[in-house]
């Protein structure tokens, strides 16, 4: 803005995160997940989800959210999300 350049016309927004602890089960989830019309599972098994699962949600082949199930959410998709 002081140097001239133009401003960028969309501010920052968080993106939506949540995490919980479900007995034995730690679920966490990043970004609108809601607008996605597509799930991947990214790793893991979704028959057993106690050893860990990843999934990723998609819209128009866009990645806009993802859930883990006793797994960190990877830093690599927090990051891609992010550019979004």
């Amino acid at each position: 803005m002081l140097s001239g350049d133009p401003v960028d016309p969309q501010p920052f927004g968080p993106l939506p995160s949540f995490w919980s602890d479900q007995g034995d089960l730690r679920q966490q989830s990043f970004g609108c997940l809601g607008l996605a019309d597509d799930v991947r599972i990214a790793e893991g098994d979704p028959r057993a989800p106690g050893r860990g699962l990843l999934a990723t949600y998609h819209r128009g082949g866009r990645l806009v959210g993802s859930v883990a199930v006793n797994l960190p959410p990877s830093k690599h998709l927090r990051a891609e999300m992010s550019k979004r």
